[in-house]
């Protein structure tokens, strides 16, 4: 049986992760996360609630940053593939942004 992802509504959990993601304060968004959940981040494959949470305090920690999810699609057992933009600046230089896919 041939498996697709197809365009789905940006679930509500999603874009309170990126918030939280954004904030560095997890809360109902990252509790959805188990122990055996990945996530695939460029090369990056982190595994575990907790580890995906510090994957994303150490690279965002320096950084202002506001995640924007664009397009959601919805595959088989649970996974989403996520198309969207960060717009980012370095806590050190805040008037200088740069905006990167993700």
């Amino acid at each position: 049986m041939t498996q697709h992802a197809a365009p789905a509504p940006v679930p509500a959990w999603v874009r309170q992760f990126m918030r939280e993601i954004d904030t560095l304060d997890f809360g109902e968004g990252a509790a959805r996360a188990t122990d055996d959940t990945e996530m695939f981040f460029g090369t990056a494959h982190v595994v575990g609630a907790d580890a995906i949470k510090a994957f994303f305090v150490k690279i965002d920690e320096p950084l202002h940053i506001e995640h924007t999810v664009l397009e959601c699609w919805d595959a088989p057992e649970g996974v989403l593939f996520l198309r969207g933009e960060a717009t980012m600046a370095k806590k050190t230089e805040p008037d200088t942004t740069v905006q990167a896919p993700f």
